[in-house]
């Protein structure tokens, strides 16, 4: 039987996690305002990879 990597979490990612954390429920807008982030498709990766 394999395991399988679990991949690593980036700082942004922890970021948005605690976040979610204090803050409950956010939608994409509020976290990529909350992180003073332009680019939305970068904030669309990490919350898939979460």
């Amino acid at each position: 039987m394999k395991l399988t990597q679990i991949p690593k979490i980036t700082y942004k990612q922890k970021t948005i996690l605690g976040l979610l954390y204090t803050h409950r429920f956010l939608t994409r807008i509020q976290i990529q305002t909350f992180l003073n982030h332009k680019d939305k498709k970068t904030i669309n990766l990490w919350l898939k990879d979460l």
